[in-house]
């Protein structure tokens, strides 16, 4: 057996030539997976945080590895324009909205 010298640049131009191949066979599945589910790009994203986490992520980790602003819960401030367009709507005495009279 005769061996035959390469050089590091062949050996990397024929490396990305398959990587590249490679990935853009697997494209076609994931957005055609991400098609039928109907995932929008922010799930898209979730997911792939979610499974290169190397603990469970609270939502809050979870948004920021996605570039989102974690958001505190919502209060009453937030609630208030849904209550004030629900007829009917009454806030319990312990502060809780009700929908039902």
């Amino acid at each position: 057996m005769q061996a035959t010298g390469v050089s590091a640049k062949q050996l990397t131009d024929e490396l990305m030539a398959f990587l590249t191949t490679t990935i853009k066979s697997a494209q076609g599945e994931v957005f055609r997976l991400v098609g039928e589910l109907d995932l929008s790009m922010t799930q898209l994203k979730m997911l792939f945080a979610l499974d290169a986490a190397e603990q469970e992520l609270t939502p809050s980790e979870l948004a920021t590895a996605v570039g989102l602003s974690p958001r505190p819960p919502a209060g009453r401030s937030t609630r208030s324009p849904a209550r004030a367009s629900c007829p009917g709507a009454r806030t319990t005495p312990t502060g809780a909205s009700s929908a039902w009279p």
